[in-house]
């Protein structure tokens, strides 16, 4: 009895190849007979092709194409569900942090929610990278803040801890140099992001949140400042009256990963 050889790798990139004693041709033709392969083994049961080629006869070019389709439109909704749920998650994470910042910061208004969201996502690029005007204008404002020892120096304002606020209050206290920290300003502002659109994703996700109830805020105010956002194009905006003039905000957003290469000394390292 003769033993059946080994079955080789077939080579596709040949025209032909062969599989234990079967040699297959591979049809390249818009026309193609009834099977994918032509085999010159013999056939069995009176098919027109061995029992190793898939037959094709039942089914037309047309039917074939509409199979293709089928199989495109599946995969695309695979895909977009992947995509659908990546995206839910990221606004239910975003969700969360907002709900720290405002059990923090309970007089939060519409205004400062979009500007925390837009700092963690666009970082501060709007700044320029400019190192002496950033310098400059870090100056001014530490001389006109007292330092504060019971506060954060590091406050997160992003899900994923990409972008931090550094507390201007607390940098003073602990006596830290002005002109590393506007070193880091601008490498931060440097490596931000120049297109909007992930942030605006993001911005609509946190409006339908609070449009559904998730999020404990006027929704009649968020509705009203969320379309004057939308008019002018989702603009770099201040802090509302109302937590200026409850906190007194003074901080700069850094990129955390520039912040912590740097190696500091002071009264109290970060």
């Amino acid at each position: 009895m003769q033993k059946n050889n080994p079955i080789d790798k077939p080579n596709l990139d040949k025209p032909e190849f062969q599989i234990s004693n079967f040699k297959f041709q591979i049809y390249n033709s818009p026309h193609p007979p009834k099977s994918l392969f032509a085999c010159d083994a013999p056939a069995g049961n009176g098919r027109q092709v061995c029992d190793l080629c898939p037959d094709w006869s039942g089914l037309s070019i047309k039917t074939l194409f509409k199979l293709g389709i089928i199989i495109t439109m599946m995969s695309a909704m695979i895909l977009f569900s992947c995509n659908s749920m990546k995206v839910d998650e990221t606004i239910r994470s975003w969700e969360s942090l907002i709900k720290v910042h405002l059990m923090h910061y309970p007089d939060m208004q519409a205004d400062d929610i979009y500007k925390m969201v837009y700092q963690g996502v666009m970082g501060p690029g709007h700044l320029g990278t400019d190192f002496q005007k950033i310098l400059n204008y870090l100056n001014r404002e530490m001389s006109q803040i007292e330092a504060v020892s019971q506060i954060k120096l590091i406050e997160n304002i992003s899900p994923d801890s990409s972008y931090i606020r550094i507390n201007l209050k607390r940098f003073k206290y602990d006596s830290l140099p002005s002109e590393k920290l506007a070193a880091i300003i601008t490498k931060s502002a440097r490596n931000s992001p120049d297109k909007i659109e992930p942030f605006i994703d993001i911005w609509i996700g946190i409006a339908k949140r609070v449009e559904n109830g998730k999020l404990s805020i006027d929704q009649g105010a968020f509705s009203k400042f969320n379309q004057s956002i939308i008019e002018n194009n989702y603009p770099v905006i201040h802090h509302s009256k109302d937590y200026i003039e409850k906190y007194s905000p003074s901080y700069r957003v850094v990129s955390r990963k520039v912040w912590e290469s740097e190696k500091w000394s002071g009264k109290k390292s970060p």
